[in-house]
């Protein structure tokens, strides 16, 4: 990471070099777990392989396209980010650049689901550590800061505020994916949700359904971008509906 921001940033890269950059970079944690479980001899049973219930992998596809249709239907309302199409020549090429985007992120996402509930979550869970969604949360998070305070992965004059923000989201996001996780036995489950979060909150929203620039436009990164105000604000109330009320945060 520390070449990237030396480097101008992520977006001083093409399109496509960017896109392929962000997906090595993702397969690191993945690497490294499967490198200390080669070295170490710890075998793979806990990974989580298994397929999974047919449930949990809707709610790996639902739940991240639900909250992320409220978010754009928040910021429409906000005159952030308006309901509608682009241009038609524009719409094609953003329905080509679209699958490349949704399927580097699929792989990408399962190299970090790899590592961080393949992995490290597993591990947590068999120590004494209280709140072991939450650890591993803070733990992804990070990870990321560096390149999303300095790496120019949003556009902000605040790196600091938009870090605290996306500790806060990545906090959120991680008791879902976690539980999702945890519940279906399966990492492939969350590598699913991980992927449509960001191909969802990052393309499918706002570059093709809600693509009309509004007044307070400047406020997207902030306020309603994948680890914006209104999405940390919408996975909080997941949370609790996704909890049971004598469960506690696993």
């Amino acid at each position: 990471m520390g070449a990237i921001i030396h480097h101008g940033g992520i977006r001083s890269f093409s399109g496509l070099h960017s896109l392929l950059i962000l997906t090595a970079i993702m397969w690191v944690p993945g690497l490294v777990s499967l490198a200390v479980r080669y070295w170490t001899g710890t075998g793979y049973g806990d990974v989580g392989l298994a397929l999974g219930r047919r449930r949990y992998w809707l709610l790996a596809i639902g739940i991240p396209l639900i909250l992320c249709l409220s978010s754009s239907i928040i910021c429409d309302l906000l005159d952030i980010r308006n309901f509608g199409l682009p241009e038609q020549a524009v719409l094609h090429g953003r329905i080509k650049t679209g699958i490349l985007v949704l399927v580097l992120g699929l792989l990408g996402a399962i190299g970090e689901e790899l590592g961080w509930r393949g992995f490290l979550l597993p591990k947590l869970y068999v120590t004494r550590i209280r709140f072991p969604v939450l650890v591993s949360g803070v733990i992804w998070a990070l990870w990321h800061l560096p390149l999303i305070m300095y790496g120019g992965y949003y556009r902000t004059d605040s790196p600091v505020l938009m870090g605290a923000l996306y500790l806060l989201s990545i906090l959120a996001i991680s008791v879902v994916i976690g539980w999702l996780r945890m519940r279906s036995g399966s990492v492939w489950t969350a590598s699913l949700m991980h992927a449509v979060h960001n191909f969802s909150f990052q393309f499918l929203f706002p570059a093709i359904f809600f693509a009309i620039p509004g007044s307070r436009i400047g406020m997207f990164e902030t306020v309603a971008a994948d680890t914006g105000i209104i999405p940390t604000l919408l996975y909080g109330i997941a949370v609790i509906f996704l909890l049971k009320p004598q469960e506690k945060c696993p």
